[in-house]
């Protein structure tokens, strides 16, 4: 039986030794899950394909500017609920997910495409795309090529050409899912709330 499952960003910090000309942050975040009898992943990119978490110190007064005043760390009081939220889907269970975090302050080719692909999608859908869905190939285990494109196109799409971290954990009962390590310039940590509904 299908439960409902919400997942949002609590937290997210990073090394204090990261320059500030790399403190542009997205997020693409699977998440693994067994739907409708199924093996499936979501793949969500955060804060979305046309927006960021800015975080450069000399960029205080840009619009994406969400910088913790006493530390490195997102202000979570600067993000509203629709960009904390990473996911809220329906699924038998959630099994596990995978954070890559990505330095985006570097436009290129890719941006066009992004920004085209944005514009067409807001038209269709009516709201920035933020789950990427592509048809669904044959698979019944975790870990095959649908999954491995999806997300490869997503980081693309989100301008992820400079990855800082990626962490995983797995997904179990309903509390706190905590993902940290190491990455570019030293520690990263971000905090997760998972609820079922």
């Amino acid at each position: 039986m299908a439960s409902e499952f919400e997942l949002v960003l609590e937290a997210f910090s990073f090394p204090k030794a990261l320059s500030d000309n790399r403190a542009n942050f997205r997020f693409v975040v699977d998440v693994r899950m067994v739907r409708s009898a199924k093996f499936a992943t979501d793949t969500v990119v955060m804060p979305g394909f046309d927006s960021w978490w800015e975080c450069d110190r000399k960029k205080a007064r840009h619009p994406h500017y969400v910088r913790a005043a006493d530390r490195p760390a997102l202000d979570m009081d600067r993000i509203d609920a629709w960009e904390r939220l990473v996911l809220l889907t329906r699924a038998d269970s959630l099994h596990s997910l995978q954070v890559k975090v990505f330095d985006v302050d570097r436009p290129d080719a890719w941006d066009t495409l992004r920004d085209a692909f944005s514009r067409i999608a807001q038209s269709v859908l009516g709201r920035a795309p933020r789950v990427l869905e592509i048809p669904e190939l044959y698979t019944d285990a975790f870990g095959a090529v649908d999954e491995d494109l999806r997300s490869t196109i997503a980081k693309r799409l989100a301008g992820g050409d400079r990855l800082l971290f990626r962490g995983s954990a797995p997904l179990g009962a309903p509390g706190v899912v905590s993902v940290s390590g190491s990455g570019v310039g030293g520690d990263y940590a971000i905090t997760l709330a998972l609820a079922k509904r």
